[in-house]
């Protein structure tokens, strides 16, 4: 009985819940001045994709699919909104948020914004130096491959990788099974989360539900804390077993009732 409990509630929980916490992002093709190629910023944009799609938690949406021109974003490198045609092209393909990448070659920097969807409004910067090699042309005298992205490719990683933790801070994990220890109380759950990210065993999780709530007529989601336990088991790249030390009850009680449940790291 227990074994077919937690086969079919991994079931329907996975259906149900695997992609809410997907994040949908495309990155918009970079601006920079004429000073550089458009090799280079392909090289530069890459980088960037390559930092993003590392996150298991990140869909790259399609960047061809834009119609951007260059100058009309060349200004909105001080602002706190994008452009509402940028959004609407974002909205058009199911993005959540866009990367925005601004190339100031004669600074040798990069800025990077990322901005929600919903509203346009931007959430997240950081600035990233860059190595520029001396201006070149080839025998036609057209320009050469200025910028290059070898020697500071580790650093500019790094800085993308604060950019995504600034902008999506917490990482949270979805519980897709239990095991009973009793008809009031669980045991241990299953959690989609291995050693792709960065779990052992040992570790501490905090198990929270999440919670809506209809508030003057906006639904909003709350999370509230319903126990922690200790991972037992690291099964893979994207499966664990957490030992449920505190909440069994409660925990039950929230699955018994369909709430969703996810787990996120806690030191010790």
């Amino acid at each position: 009985m227990k074994i077919l409990y937690s086969l079919l509630l991994c079931l329907f929980a996975f259906q149900t819940q695997a992609q809410y916490d997907t994040i949908y992002v495309a990155i918009l093709p970079f601006v920079s001045d004429s000073e550089m190629t458009e090799e280079s910023r392909t090289k530069l944009k890459n980088i960037v994709a390559d930092e993003f799609s590392k996150d298991y938690r990140m869909v790259l949406l399609d960047r061809g699919e834009f119609d951007v021109i260059a100058e009309e974003r060349d200004r909105q490198r001080d602002e706190d909104f994008i452009d509402g045609k940028i959004v609407e092209q974002g909205k058009a393909i199911g993005a959540e948020y866009l990367v925005d990448g601004l190339v100031d070659n004669y600074g040798r920097q990069l800025f990077l914004k990322v901005y929600d969807v919903s509203d346009g409004s931007l959430i997240g910067s950081i600035v990233s130096s860059l190595t520029v090699i001396r201006q070149q042309k080839n025998l036609l005298g057209e320009l050469k491959d200025i910028f290059s992205p070898t020697t500071r490719t580790e650093q500019l990683q790094k800085n993308v990788k604060q950019l995504i933790n600034q902008c999506f801070s917490e990482f949270l994990y979805i519980v897709v099974g239990a095991e009973e220890e009793s008809k009031k109380r669980v045991r241990s759950l299953k959690v989609y989360a291995g050693s792709n990210m960065g779990l052992k065993k040992g570790q501490l999780l905090e198990v929270q539900a999440l919670l809506e709530e209809e508030v003057e007529g906006v639904i909003t989601t709350r999370r509230e804390s319903a126990g922690w336990g200790k991972i037992e088991k690291v099964d893979g790249e994207s499966w664990c077993i957490l030992k449920v030390e505190a909440g069994k009850g409660n925990i039950k009680k929230l699955l018994n009732k369909g709430t969703k449940l996810r787990c996120r790291a806690i030191k010790k």
